[in-house]
């Protein structure tokens, strides 16, 4: 069999060039390939012409396609029928006779606000707007006319069978930092209320404090003005009317007795001196300033002399002297000039009553009280006096009295028939220093408003 196929068919010879056979291709075949070729040059314009055609179309049914937004979200809470907020939005695109149905989900369900009006209708802008109970999200759907809602789901109705669109949001969320009680608007008001209490009570606590210190200053004048006036009507005249009465008798026994006319003429000289001393020392008082800037001690020891000048016209002027004992301390002003004329008005009786050989003035400054003391060797008050606290037709003891009492002290009387009189005058630290008075005032200031 070979050899009969080597025998048709002779091996090629090395010397003879191999010839290929040439393909045959039918008319059918060439067409093909050239409709081929020609879409593959073509194919970028016509994918692209498939791409914007479908760009078109999307871009058409997407702006005829209605749509529903809330631009007004209600407060994100538990719910319940109580608690009502307002809700609205926008629709586009939105066919005649459609609505909204609103629902705001509470608890497990999807619940609407009202159950006999269950649609919000849609203004011709577009907007709707309605109020609803509050929930933990709100959903807006837009439904046909003859949509029926139901009027509580788990489960929002889908769009489709009557349901053009929905929008879904959550409930706005806050929250609230309880404030410290100071931050709260009662607190605030209540502490108004109390500062203004507190100035208005100041105010009236001041003003009633500077009234009763003028009206206590007016009557400490007007009682001054009536014991000096009626010192003098009760001195002055008296003695006036004595030497009248001196001067007749003397007068009547003249032409019979002269010489007992001389001695009634001497005792009336000897009167009117005295009624001349006496209505001095009422008109010094009466015309004397107030002694504020000196400490008392030296005020003591100028009074002191001034009276001892006046006794050394009689040639029985006593001994004076001034004991301070303790640091000196400021006095108040008023107390100091009030000090000062119970320390003369002692004195005085001492210098021109006790035919005393010494007087001394003695003031101690101690940490409770202030302590002043008049007291001499003299022949002593009389018991009765002392007793009726005044001498009959002398009103010096008494003004003493008063003064002590105005300014708040204690004053106590020792004497003893020809041994002396002691006087003295005790005063509290609050009242009679400045510092500790302005200490008191500050005190009651912080005490005043819990009255």
């Amino acid at each position: 069999m070979c050899d009969d196929f080597h025998g048709k068919f002779p091996a090629p010879s090395h010397d003879r060039a191999l010839i290929k056979p040439k393909p045959m291709r039918s008319e059918a075949f060439e067409a093909m390939t050239r409709s081929i070729r020609t879409l593959e040059a073509g194919a970028p314009y016509f994918w692209g012409l498939v791409l914007v055609s479908m760009l078109a179309s999307g871009c058409h049914s997407n702006q005829d396609r209605p749509e529903v937004r809330i631009s007004r979200v209600p407060d994100a809470n538990a719910g319940g029928q109580e608690k009502l907020d307002y809700i609205k939005g926008t629709v586009k695109n939105a066919r005649p006779g459609q609505h909204i149905v609103l629902y705001a989900y509470s608890g497990l369900w999807w619940v609407q606000p009202y159950a006999a009006r269950t649609t919000t209708n849609i203004l011709p802008d577009g907007s709707w707007e309605n109020s609803t109970h509050l929930g933990t999200e709100y959903a807006a759907l837009l439904v046909d006319a003859d949509y029926i809602p139901p009027a509580r789901t788990p489960a929002l109705p889908v769009v489709g069978n009557g349901v053009a669109a929905q929008a879904t949001v959550p409930g706005r969320a806050y929250f609230t930092i309880d404030q410290a009680f100071w931050e709260t608007w009662w607190f605030r008001t209540g502490c108004l209320f109390l500062a203004t209490v507190t100035v208005v009570v100041f105010i009236r606590l001041r003003m009633v404090r500077l009234s009763r210190e003028l009206n206590a200053r007016f009557q400490e004048r007007l009682d001054e003005r009536t014991r000096i006036a009626r010192e003098l009507h009760d001195t002055l005249l008296q003695s006036l009317h004595g030497l009248m009465f001196q001067f007749q008798a003397a007068r009547n026994m003249l032409p019979r007795s002269p010489e007992n006319a001389m001695h009634t003429l001497d005792e009336a000289i000897a009167e009117t001196e005295q009624a001349i001393a006496e209505s001095r020392d009422a008109i010094h008082d009466l015309r004397s300033q107030p002694v504020f800037g000196r400490d008392l001690a030296p005020l003591l020891e100028t009074a002191g002399e001034e009276l001892a000048a006046v006794e050394d016209m009689n040639q029985n002027s006593p001994n004076f002297r001034v004991i301070v004992e303790g640091e000196a301390k400021k006095l108040s002003p008023e107390l100091q000039d009030e000090l000062y004329r119970i320390a003369r008005e002692l004195l005085r009786n001492a210098f021109r009553h006790a035919q005393a050989g010494q007087i001394e003035a003695e003031i101690r400054y101690d940490t409770n009280q202030l302590r002043l003391r008049i007291r001499d060797d003299g022949k002593g008050i009389d018991p009765h006096v002392l007793e009726k606290r005044r001498r009959i037709g002398h009103w010096g003891l008494p003004g003493v009295r008063e003064r002590a009492q105005r300014i708040g002290s204690q004053l106590s009387f020792w004497s003893q028939a020809g041994t002396g009189t002691e006087v003295e005058l005790t005063i509290p630290a609050a009242i009679a220093y400045e510092d500790a008075r302005n200490g008191h005032r500050l005190t009651m200031l912080r005490r005043e408003p819990k009255l």
